[in-house]
């Protein structure tokens, strides 16, 4: 009888312990949630981050756009879509629904899916949780292309065409 209460006792002790460990894991999931969310209520999405890149971009982030702003009047180095529709255009974001896929160490990525015009789409967020908050530290599309890497692709040939003239 001792034995088996010395198991229970354990298991309880244990399911105690992982579940008590778990709970911030899903604090910091659902605050990741809520913040890209907050990303997908913006009046004008993407222009709005833009905007507001400090409120919603990790610093590294942020300067890579900063950078590009340099080449906003070529329309050849600029993006020319809305990321977090993945389109120029968008109407009512239909089946919308977000997926925690990982959260760790202050680190999150979150997917969005959703069907624009139609069209089927996803979208991933690697997040960072900041002094200030959670923060995209980057964006990928459905073929897991890195919207930072487009801008600092835009930038580099921005870069080498201002060189050659």
């Amino acid at each position: 009888m001792l034995d088996r209460l010395t198991r229970r006792a354990f298991l309880a002790l244990a399911a105690t312990a992982a579940s008590t460990a778990a709970l911030p894991a899903l604090g910091q999931v659902d605050d990741a949630l809520a913040f890209v969310r907050s990303l997908y209520k913006l009046k004008a999405l993407w222009s709005d981050v833009e905007a507001n890149r400090r409120l919603y971009l990790t610093p590294d982030f942020a300067a890579v756009i900063d950078e590009n702003d340099q080449y906003g009047d070529d329309l050849d180095y600029t993006v020319d879509y809305d990321p977090l529709v993945q389109a120029q255009d968008w109407d009512d974001l239909r089946d919308f629904k977000l997926t925690p896929e990982n959260a760790a160490d202050g680190k999150a990525t979150v997917k969005a899916s959703f069907v624009n015009l139609d069209r089927p789409t996803t979208v991933r967020f690697e997040l960072v949780k900041t002094a200030d908050g959670w923060r995209v530290a980057d964006l990928y599309n459905s073929d897991g292309a890195s919207l930072r890497q487009e801008y600092q692709d835009l930038n580099m040939r921005a870069k080498a065409a201002a060189a050659k003239n």
